[in-house]
């Protein structure tokens, strides 16, 4: 099942550590995250994992607050 799909967010910016919040999401889901706009400072996604209701994506570097974002988060059909 397709839980939420193409949700652009801009990156919060102070640390490599991301934090979304995804309202229902579950530690067991799958994240697929994407940059959708590189800031100035160009930096890559090295990680994007599910927690309770977030994701946490961790980048290359501190993003800045110009960096955009996508995620889709996937969970197994029952």
């Amino acid at each position: 099942d397709l839980y939420n799909q193409y949700k652009p967010e801009n990156t919060a910016g102070g640390d490599a550590n991301e934090t979304i919040t995804v309202t229902g999401a579950l530690a067991t889901d799958l994240v697929h995250a994407t940059l959708h706009t590189v800031g100035g400072t160009p930096r890559t996604i090295l990680t994007a994992r599910a927690n309770t209701n977030a994701i946490d994506v961790v980048m290359s570097g501190d993003p800045s607050t110009d960096h955009v974002l996508t995620y889709t988060v996937l969970r197994a059909a029952a």
